[in-house]
């Protein structure tokens, strides 16, 4: 156990301690990150038998008795995974010992928030954690840091980004205890939303096999692996001979993400990576046996359920010997929906625009199986994109040749308005400059 933890606990049993001295009547809750650390935690406050110390989480027996003499306020020390769930109201949990602080100070705030209701009778609300040893970005630590501003900090959190980042620290959790899941997410990752996608039977999904990716120039850095979830996450470090030198005395210095997510209840695995296709195609072979890749014709069904789509740019194929590919944007465009409906050319890449459930969205796709939306996030979202691109692609009710049927055409207007118009849809610049006027 790490001497950090413990002095956290010695404070923390100290101010409970004198909160009950003083006539409060104080619980303490213990939050750690995971099962396995809260189990090691508890090993410290049982020694305090007097304060009757509990563990709850989701595989301790008995949880629905355990949770009723919780709100009975049998015991003083509660030790947990996270709170006790969303709208669980103990006002006398009033001490928090942080062992595994957040990493955001959206999640945070909304921690706190539900230990420090207002109630003169109860007296204040204390919180311990170890300030000294940060493994958070630049506004954990201005949160925790002596004098800080925390109204500046609580300016920047929004409900819909409390949501996300509970989602997303939930997400990690699931991932092993060993060091390698904290500092990966540590660095905060949102890589871009893309991928490739293969049918893959569940006996060849293989993710241990990952720890086998160092190279020539490249050696692993970091490997979380999430048994539950099906999902891989690699760092690595590439170093390369630079261009301008003929010596092996300098390198440049890479630092690579590779991500896999089998998809087990449709049988499909996707694979990105920041690096190239033959990285790619490595990481593929080390985690997958046998392979198939989702291409051609197929991949055009993640263009699925957009609805008002538009289309920014288009990539033909087309059968003529001086002239195998073009590329469309703008006003050419409407051309190109005609010239595919006819068969006289073939899509190689679409990028549209649209709305998918109420929301904008973006959709790129390629005859070559590459999937991708306009957009970095965190590892969390592209997995959930992925499930949601997963059913698109196996679908086999999706005619690929239909998706463009209901695309949004676009006609110059060069004299006056045409009869009948019903409707208008503003470009979002007209809403956000607001300061201009305009006349129509």
């Amino acid at each position: 156990m790490d001497r950090s933890d413990q002095a956290i606990a010695d404070k923390a049993v100290e101010l409970l301690r004198e909160d009950i001295q003083a006539g409060y009547n104080h619980l303490m809750l213990v939050r750690a990150k995971s099962q396995k650390r809260a189990e090691a935690l508890f090993e410290i406050y049982k020694t305090h038998a007097d304060l009757n110390p509990v563990l709850i989480h989701s595989k301790v027996p008995n949880q629905a008795r355990i949770f009723e003499e919780i709100v009975q306020k049998k015991y003083r020390i509660i030790v947990c995974v996270d709170m006790l769930g969303e709208g669980f109201d103990l006002p006398e949990l009033k001490i928090a010992a942080i062992h595994d602080q957040h990493r955001s100070p959206a999640v945070t705030l909304q921690f706190i928030g539900r230990l420090t209701r207002v109630d003169n009778s109860l007296g204040n609300a204390k919180f311990v954690a170890n300030i000294a040893n940060q493994k958070t970005d630049h506004q954990m630590s201005d949160l925790y840091k002596e004098s800080a501003d925390w109204g500046s900090v609580i300016r920047d959190v929004s409900q819909e980004k409390v949501s996300k980042e509970i989602e997303k620290e939930s997400f990690s959790g699931q991932f092993s205890d060993e060091k390698d899941a904290d500092t990966i997410f540590g660095f905060n990752p949102n890589p871009k939303i893309s991928a490739t996608a293969y049918h893959l039977s569940p006996k060849n999904w293989m993710p241990e096999r990952a720890n086998e990716i160092s190279g020539n120039r490249e050696k692993l850095q970091y490997i979380s692996i999430n048994d539950e979830a099906d999902t891989v996450i690699v760092v690595t470090k590439r170093e390369t001979l630079v261009g301008w030198a003929q010596t092996e005395a300098i390198f440049n210095t890479s630092w690579l993400l590779y991500l896999a997510f089998y998809n087990k209840p449709e049988n499909t695995l996707f694979i990105h990576t920041s690096g190239d296709d033959m990285q790619s195609n490595r990481f593929l072979n080390l985690v997958a046996n046998d392979p198939v890749r989702i291409n051609g014709e197929p991949t055009f069904r993640s263009l699925h359920n957009i609805k008002l789509m538009k289309l920014q740019n288009v990539g033909l194929s087309r059968a003529r010997k001086d002239l195998r590919f073009t590329m469309h944007v703008g006003h050419d465009i409407n051309q190109v929906i005609s010239e595919i409906e006819k068969g006289s050319a073939k899509k190689s890449n679409v990028f549209a625009t649209g709305f998918e459930q109420g929301d904008r969205t973006t959709v790129g796709c390629s005859h070559k199986g590459k999937i991708w939306e306009m957009n970095s996030s965190p590892i969390n979202y592209w997995v959930e994109w992925c499930k949601n691109i997963s059913k698109k692609l196996n679908d086999k009710t999706i005619d690929p040749s239909d998706l463009l049927k209901n695309v949004m055409r676009a006609e110059k207007i060069e004299q006056k308005w045409p009869d009948g118009l019903f409707y208008s849809d503003w470009p979002e610049s007209i809403a956000i400059e607001n300061e201009q006027k305009r006349s129509i």
